[in-house]
């Protein structure tokens, strides 16, 4: 794909995401790993229509990994964003092991 040529020549510490919302949970994971492979993502955020707010699917070429609130108080997006930002602290590290962050 023309983008990513461009995002891994011109930002190569950029991790690419997509965020996947299903109605069918039957299907959610394998789209993600469809997506992960057509689009060349990193990492797919998917989550289910019926309970996106309570929990997420990080897929990314070596597993999955659930997030999910255990209370009505807890904040999801800040497990999320912790996750992704650590994924991308990990990216740039591998991308340039000579920076420090």
């Amino acid at each position: 794909m023309i983008w990513m040529q461009h995002t891994d020549s011109h930002c190569p510490q950029c991790v690419p995401a997509k965020l996947q919302l299903e109605t069918d949970p039957d299907i959610l994971i394998q789209k993600a790993e469809a997506a992960l492979r057509k689009y060349g993502m990193n990492v797919v955020v998917a989550n289910e229509l019926a309970n996106y707010k309570d929990v997420v699917v990080m897929v990314t070429s070596t597993g999955k990994t659930t997030v999910s609130r255990r209370s009505k108080e807890d904040d999801l997006e800040e497990q999320l964003i912790g996750l992704l930002v650590k994924m991308h602290s990990d990216h740039a590290k591998q991308s340039n092991p000579d920076q420090e962050t």
